[in-house]
């Protein structure tokens, strides 16, 4: 309260809050952060999720090696590009049909495209690279890409993965 020359009191006015103008600046200036932060975020998340999705192929390589000395039977690492996905195929009971052991992965939900120069590595009961029936010998070649990013996994004639 503040007062007056008679001396009464009157009450004192004063601006609370803020003026459109500043609100205005605030959300220019916001608008103006996301624009410049947003590529780079984009950016980023491209490269983690390639990344991240030829760990996982790597480690499915592991896996399927495992499975191959665990059961003591030629183990099948599925790669099929048009679809997207890779998973471990063996034949757990020894009848002549392979099951799908694990997980399937499927790199497309997050994007990533996947591209092979083979669609099968196998591996027989000791471990070892095979070529025994549809599988192919030699390196493969697994591209795994989002945007202008890849990330390239490369399985040896030998059986082991090159990063």
């Amino acid at each position: 309260m503040s007062r007056s020359v008679s001396g009464a009191r009157t009450p004192s006015v004063e601006a609370g809050g803020f003026s459109i103008i500043e609100i205005v600046i605030a959300l220019v200036l916001g608008a103006i952060a996301i624009a410049v932060v947003t590529p780079r975020v984009s950016d980023a998340y491209r490269r983690y999720a390639t990344r991240t999705i030829a760990d996982e192929f790597a480690s499915m390589h592991g896996f399927a090696r495992s499975m191959a000395t665990k059961y003591g039977r030629l183990s099948e690492l599925h790669i099929d590009p048009s679809s997207g996905q890779f998973w471990v195929q063996v034949d757990t009971a020894g009848v002549g049909t392979a099951d799908t052991i694990g997980v399937p992965r499927y790199p497309a939900r997050s994007k990533v495209r996947v591209t092979s120069s083979r669609p099968m590595i196998c591996f027989d009961a000791s471990g070892a690279a095979s070529s025994r029936g549809s599988c192919g010998s030699g390196m493969a070649v697994i591209v795994f890409s989002s945007g202008h990013h890849s990330d390239t996994v490369r399985v040896t004639a030998a059986g082991n993965v090159l990063r």
